[in-house]
């Protein structure tokens, strides 16, 4: 398992630890992921259509791809996995598939307490009381959000951006995520620009912060987190042929971002828009 407090951190809810056997259990029936608490906030791509909802605690992230055709390729990529023995993954790898209501592209990595270790003392300070009331928003993530506006803009000044389906790529001892292209000339040459814009925005904010993502954007949608970081390779010989299916059933398909925004989250299916 994943420590607590990991972003990674799924609890499988009939298991303390996913089955070595080479078959499931005829006992039992099935199994699932329930997410760990881990909070913070970072900057997404606003999904195209209709793909938050209102709740007591703001706007949450809560897709319906199969019928909003601006979300067409989500559908695709949830149909897809839901085809393959995601049953035989649970149990031989602890792959915990992602819920499609909570399909996204993340333009910057914010702050989570990954980083704790790495902030400035106050910053460190302000970056706990928001990560305590969440999904309740507080002055101190309404002072993150206010010193990221001119970073929002300037990254939705890069925009719109056409992405389509890449390539599957596994993550050792994290997840399985579904790699997303610029899908035109046009969406390729503004994705660079965001590229350069982006590495100054990560820059001034680990200047600023103490820490922060500085790593190179390869846009992706989660599909699925490994509860068993000891699991060095998982999934990797059913890599080819899920690749293989999901290309297919994505061809054609495309995301359109237009706009950009603050999310604050609680746990890995939990993302809420302010």
């Amino acid at each position: 398992m994943f420590p607590r407090g990991s972003r990674f951190c799924a609890i499988i809810s009939t298991a303390h630890r996913p089955c070595l056997e080479p078959a499931i259990n005829p006992k039992i029936s099935a199994v699932e992921a329930r997410w760990a608490r881990f909070p913070g906030f970072t900057l997404l791509f606003d999904n195209p259509g209709q793909s938050c909802r209102s709740t007591e605690s703001g706007p949450l992230l809560d897709c319906r791809p199969e019928g909003d055709p601006a979300l067409y390729l989500y559908a695709a990529l949830a149909r897809g996995l839901a085809s393959f023995d995601l049953q035989t993954a649970m149990f031989r790898h602890g792959f915990c598939p992602t819920p499609s209501a909570s399909y996204h592209v993340t333009a910057w990595d914010g702050l989570n307490p990954a980083l704790d270790a790495q902030l400035k003392p106050e910053v460190l300070q302000r970056a706990r009381a928001c990560y305590g009331a969440l999904p309740e928003a507080t002055d101190a993530e309404r002072g993150f959000l206010a010193e990221l506006q001119p970073a929002i803009q300037a990254l939705q000044a890069q925009l719109p951006i056409r992405m389509k389906y890449a390539a599957l790529r596994n993550t050792p001892g994290v997840g399985l995520v579904a790699d997303v292209a610029p899908a035109d000339k046009a969406s390729a040459q503004a994705f660079e620009r965001l590229q350069a814009v982006r590495l100054e925005v990560a820059q001034a904010a680990a200047q600023r912060w103490g820490a922060a993502y500085t790593t190179v954007l390869q846009p992706h949608i989660t599909l699925g987190y490994y509860a068993n970081a000891a699991d060095t390779r998982p999934l990797d010989p059913e890599l080819p042929a899920w690749n293989t299916a999901l290309a297919a059933a994505c061809e054609g398909l495309t995301l359109e971002f237009s706009s950009l925004g603050f999310y604050a989250f609680t746990d890995m299916a939990r993302f809420y828009r302010r």
